[in-house]
């Protein structure tokens, strides 16, 4: 298949819809969904004072994300591209000594265009639990290749379930 054969469904915007999504409707493209590639689309990484890194007397990490999506139509299937986007800037609290940048791509095939309302979701549950271990991976390892001593992100906890305010069946 060549990029021409899809066409933009869906897309996330900066002003999100606080409509939620069901339950159902969660589980329905959910279950319809395949992950069928992860890939580094993009790093820059930076030691801006070697010295002062290793004289430094406590390191204070910063560390930040971000993800976005487009939905596309093919002719049998759709595709959902995502791009997890992770920033780690190292100093000392006021000057930065070591940054990196960096993007993953994620690609989905699903029977149903992700929707803003189920990406709200879908980000902090699955896409988290699929993409840390790529994020933690790559940080440690450029920073070991650095010489910059390495940052290990703390492990995640991710409730897998949509969130939804009606009780469980065995909740009663």
């Amino acid at each position: 298949m060549k990029p021409e054969d899809f066409s933009v469904v869906a897309e996330e915007a900066q002003d999100v819809d606080d409509t939620a999504i069901s339950p159902e409707e969660y589980r329905e493209i959910l279950g319809g969904l395949a992950l069928v590639n992860i890939g580094l689309d993009s790093i820059h990484a930076d030691v801006t004072n070697r010295m002062a890194i290793d004289e430094a007397a406590e390191l204070v990490p910063q560390f930040e994300s971000s993800c976005e999506f487009q939905a596309l139509k093919g002719p049998e299937f759709y595709m959902n591209v995502v791009l997890q986007h992770a920033r780690l800037v190292i100093g000392d609290g006021k000057t930065p000594f070591f940054s990196l940048q960096l993007t993953f791509q994620l690609d989905y095939v699903s029977k149903q265009p992700f929707t803003k309302q189920f990406f709200q979701v879908f980000k902090h549950g699955p896409l988290v639990a699929q993409i840390t271990p790529f994020i933690r991976e790559y940080i440690h390892s450029t920073m070991t290749r650095m010489s910059v001593p390495p940052f290990l992100l703390p492990l995640v906890q991710v409730d897998l379930s949509p969130q939804t305010s009606e009780p469980a069946p065995n909740e009663a």
